[in-house]
């Protein structure tokens, strides 16, 4: 999978290739390279720089399916090694291949090169991961200074701030029970496309509003002796009383001014879902009435990350004539490849099948790294469309913009220049 060729020092091919290729920190830079620009180079430019970009993704795409199956013979490995009547001799065996897996993956990610370059090994830097449980819902979270946060365990909290013009989201940061800093952000919705910044990092939360925050908890009495209470539409924050009426026909639940009747126990009413104990149907209620109190408030949300040093992806920039594009090349080296496993980040390379080894926590890696590699597949499929819409807008704009070249091509060629063809060129162009 190596790009072979000769090269000076400056990473261009001694074959009068144009394309420049340079590592910038952690960033590799796909440049054309001219000393004219004729309008013949311009397509030639982005032609150039995209046929060096599908190169590259398409290594990418080659190594993971590499990678995925290593890692799935490392799932049949691990539930070899589960068995409990192995002996001595054949967990070793099980060792050694487990091993070599491993150094297959490491080989597979050091063989991805391009001009000498390898693409899949990433770098060591300073970063930020999600750890679960994502009660807060993050999207997704970045170190964007690394100097504010020393490595260690952190905790993300969404929540609400009420004030007397209205009730606006707030996050706040926590390291053990220290408050770090507090955001607030003026916003009653976040979205997916929106990220807030807070003490160096960049957090992008889902799609979430205030009212998404609102619950609903069984107060001080219960003599209703209700099990559970959730809301099904925005109710004010307030205490809530909720009456209970034994009639000739069942129960009826009123909160304030709506009423309802009690089927299988349950019942929506005033905007809440209600569930009640079975001891309304074998014991009559004092008075033939009783209440509850209902207490509707805004929840907080809560979201592990720790900061660490990890291997960071390595990022292609390609230098189109009319745009710059990005892409991420995730490592795909065995250290850097991690997850969350019981709440505690592994990474392949943390792994083995020796005896007294923790199968589950192998399996939970195994499956969520081969999970993220399935979603960076598609992503790099989306980088492929990409380019493909970009070789055919050249093409387009090399027909209409150039169509003496095109029929000067095609009579060298051809030896002639069908009349058919002529006539689907645009009349103010013949």
């Amino acid at each position: 999978m190596t790009f072979s060729g000769r090269k000076d020092s400056f990473g261009r091919l001694h074959n009068n290739s144009p394309l420049l290729v340079k590592k910038d920190n952690q960033t590799i830079l796909l440049r054309y390279c001219s000393d004219s620009k004729t309008e013949s180079d311009l397509n030639n430019e982005n032609f150039i720089v995209l046929q060096a970009a599908s190169t590259i993704i398409q290594q990418a795409k080659q190594t993971v399916k590499l990678v995925q199956k290593e890692i799935q013979d490392l799932r049949k490995l691990t539930l070899q090694a589960t068995q409990y009547n192995l002996t001595t001799s054949q967990r070793l065996k099980l060792e050694k291949q487990f091993d070599k897996r491993l150094k297959s993956i490491e080989t597979y990610a050091k063989d991805a090169r391009f001009y000498d370059l390898p693409l899949m090994c990433g770098q060591l830097g300073k970063a930020v991961e999600l750890l679960a449980p994502n009660n807060a819902n993050i999207s997704n979270v970045k170190l964007k200074n690394t100097d504010l946060l020393d490595e260690g365990i952190y905790t993300l909290r969404l929540g609400v701030e009420v004030k007397e013009k209205g009730n606006y989201l707030s996050v706040s940061l926590f390291q053990d029970d220290n408050l770090i800093e507090t955001k607030n952000t003026n916003l009653e919705y976040f979205s997916s496309e929106k990220a807030i910044t807070i003490s160096g990092l960049e957090v992008t939360f889902n799609d979430i509003s205030v009212d998404d925050l609102l619950e609903a908890k069984i107060g001080s009495f219960n003599d209703a002796q209700i099990l559970t209470a959730n809301l099904i539409s925005p109710l004010p924050p307030n205490n809530y009383k909720v009456l209970l009426m034994e009639t000739a026909f069942g129960h009826d639940v009123y909160l304030g001014r709506f009423f309802s009747r009690l089927k299988k126990l349950k019942t929506d009413v005033g905007g809440m879902h209600l569930e009640f104990s079975k001891k309304l149907l074998s014991e009559r209620l004092e008075d033939g009435k009783a209440f509850s109190e209902i207490v509707v408030d805004y929840k907080t949300l809560d979201s592990p990350i720790v900061v660490g040093t990890w291997i960071l992806p390595l990022k292609i920039e390609f230098s189109l004539s009319h745009s710059n594009v990005e892409v991420e090349l995730m490592p795909l080296v065995p250290e850097a490849l991690i997850a969350d496993a019981f709440g505690s980040l592994k990474s392949i390379a943390d792994l083995s099948v020796a005896k007294g080894f923790d199968p589950s926590i192998n399996l939970e890696v195994i499956e969520a790294i081969n999970q993220k590699l399935i979603n960076y597949d598609k992503t790099l499929t989306t980088y492929l469309e990409i380019i493909q819409r970009n070789f055919s807008l050249i093409k387009k704009e090399s027909i209409i913009d150039n169509p003496d070249a095109v029929i000067d091509k095609l009579s060298k060629n051809l030896h002639f220049f069908p009349l058919k063809l002529l006539l689907k060129l645009p009349n103010k162009q013949l």
